[in-house]
C-alpha cells in the first residue's frame, strides 16, 4: 500500500480502540499522535498521515471534547490534547 492514501473507514470500540483502514488494515488507537486541521481528524504513524472519514469521524466523536478552544479525546479514562495541525502558507511578496 506504499503509494496508498491511508483513511480511517470505521472505529471499533472495544477494550481497546481500532482503526480500520481503507486497505482492511486494523490498527490501535494511538491518542498522543492524533491532530487536527480545517475539522479534519489525522492519526500520524510514523511518515504516514490517516485522514479519518466523515463516517469515522463521527464515530470518534463520542470521545472528544473541547475546552476552551482545546480539544481533548477520553480514552480509558484518561484525556489526551490533540494538537492542532500548523498549516503552512506561501508568504506574500
Amino acid at each position: 500500500y506504499e503509494d496508498t492514501a491511508l483513511f480511517v473507514v470505521d472505529v471499533l470500540k472495544g477494550k481497546d480502540i481500532l482503526l480500520v483502514l481503507n486497505t482492511g488494515e486494523k490498527i490501535k488507537l494511538k491518542p498522543k499522535k492524533l491532530s487536527m486541521k480545517a475539522d479534519n481528524l489525522y492519526m500520524h504513524i510514523g511518515e504516514e498521515r490517516i485522514k479519518f472519514t466523515e463516517k469515522s469521524l463521527v464515530k470518534i466523536s463520542v470521545l472528544i471534547e473541547c475546552y476552551n478552544d482545546q480539544y481533548v479525546i477520553k480514552v480509558n479514562n484518561r484525556k489526551y490534547k490533540i494538537a492542532k495541525a500548523i498549516l503552512y502558507e506561501a508568504a506574500l511578496p
